[in-house]
């Protein structure tokens, strides 16, 4: 929840960081989890200095409107951290064939099961499916907000601890 602050920072301000990847979260010897690269990062509220005819990101996290139609908005960020945790609870990293809503069982469950040999509580479960969901929502007038994300990324941990 520490990248979504972090984020949702960052949106307050103006900026989508654009490039939000696995490989741009680093977690320090500390435990301290932090967003690195922002090479890319932009003010959405300004469309008019985004270079037109190229869509900077990696591919696979970029949101449908920006890679499709140039359009940044404000929630581009949300998409890119639900198809982190889409890779990360479902184990495999996430295809342009995928069915949404996502149904398949996640693997957070079998994990959780594992490390704690308690049963995953089932409004949990549902709840983390439900946020990568309302994520990967394809019409972003339909998806989140960053704040909104946060705090239901926050209830869901709390419930985990």
């Amino acid at each position: 929840s520490k990248i979504a602050y972090t984020l949702e920072r960052m949106t307050d301000l103006g900026i989508v960081h654009r490039d939000l990847k696995p490989k741009n979260v680093m977690v320090r010897d500390n435990g301290e989890v932090v967003l690195v690269d922002f090479g890319f990062a932009v003010n959405y509220r300004k469309p008019e200095l985004l270079p037109q005819g190229v869509a900077l990101g990696s591919p696979r996290y970029m949101a449908f409107e920006y890679e499709m139609f140039g359009q940044l908005k404000k929630n581009y960020d949300v998409y890119s951290l639900s198809v982190i945790l889409y890779e990360y609870f479902l184990g495999r990293f996430i295809k342009y064939t995928d069915d949404l809503p996502v149904e398949e069982p996640l693997l957070v469950y079998k994990d959780y099961v594992k490390m704690t040999g308690h049963r995953m509580d089932e409004t949990v479960y549902n709840s983390i499916r439900n946020l990568i969901n309302a994520g990967l929502e394809p019409n972003y007038e339909k998806r989140p907000t960053m704040r909104e994300f946060r705090k239901s990324l926050e209830f869901i941990i709390r419930f985990l601890h």
